[in-house]
């Protein structure tokens, strides 16, 4: 999935088992790094997916020099 985010709102529960969960926003070059797929399938199309970003949307690197978590 590909996205801009325009804004981030409060964190609130999972609306099925209202568990909070944790957000993260990783830069593109970690992003495997924290989904941790195990198969060629799933890192293929984790690489599509910031390669359609990248000419898609512009990034500003100045702002995003370490990941948020």
């Amino acid at each position: 999935m590909v996205a801009k985010i325009k804004r981030i709102n409060d964190k609130s529960a999972d609306i099925d088992i209202g568990k909070m969960y944790d957000r993260k926003l990783v830069n593109e070059n970690n992003v495997k790094k924290y989904l941790r797929y195990n198969d060629e399938i799933g890192n293929l199309m984790i690489d599509d997916a910031i390669y359609m970003a990248q000419k898609k949307y512009e990034f500003s690197k100045s702002n995003m020099n370490v990941d948020i978590i």
